[in-house]
């Protein structure tokens, strides 16, 4: 981990172009206190129920957000790729409630960590950064409703077809589990055996 000093941007923030613009002090401040970290694959960023401490931004590698239900199963709520930050992480330290899933790194992966109390001191006195927090808060929710509709109302043999097609447009040939497959798809590894079966 570094502290990372200066009134000019940092150079990592090159990959965030929208804060790399934002001059105003309060988040000029905040950039001071941020910390680069690089973490391991399979690397535990936050667990259910964990409070948030820090304002996350992803500078390179994949992350991981899933919910767990109480029965075990999982879903896949979001992947998190450079230039983005965790919404859920974000949402949790603008109403100081604790996290409601677990992040998990997918490779290697190098974030900029900013402070909670920085994070909010900026986001109340940044118009610049709040627009940009809210807006990107925004977009996750509707990204969320989304997927809620999808789990509703489109059957799992359309859903599994769409996973595969997207999934195969970056990764051709497609390794995965069956297990690995369900969880991003919030449903049991037998109906993902079963389906692919059917294929």
């Amino acid at each position: 981990m570094s502290s990372l000093r200066g009134k000019s941007p940092p150079d990592w923030l090159e990959t965030f172009p929208e804060l790399a613009g934002i001059t105003e002090p309060a988040w000029r401040r905040a950039l001071d206190t941020a910390r680069l970290v690089d973490l391991p694959a399979g690397h535990a960023i936050y667990q259910d129920g964990e409070s948030c401490e820090t304002f996350i931004l992803i500078l390179a590698g994949t992350v991981k957000v899933e919910k767990v239900s109480p029965s075990g199963q999982e879903i896949t709520l979001y992947h998190l790729h450079p230039g983005q930050i965790c919404e859920l992480t974000t949402s949790c330290l603008m109403s100081s409630k604790c996290y409601h899933a677990n992040a998990t790194t997918e490779t290697a992966v190098r974030a900029a960590m900013i402070p909670k109390a920085e994070f909010q001191l900026a986001l109340a006195e940044s118009a610049s950064f709040r627009h940009y927090i809210y807006a990107t808060v925004e977009q996750a929710m509707a990204d969320l409703v989304t997927l809620l509709e999808t789990v509703i109302t489109e059957p799992m043999g359309q859903r599994l077809a769409h996973y595969l097609l997207e999934q195969a447009r970056s990764e051709n040939p497609l390794i995965r589990t069956h297990y690995q497959i369900a969880t991003e798809l919030g449903t049991a590894r037998e109906v993902i055996s079963r389906l692919l079966k059917e294929f």
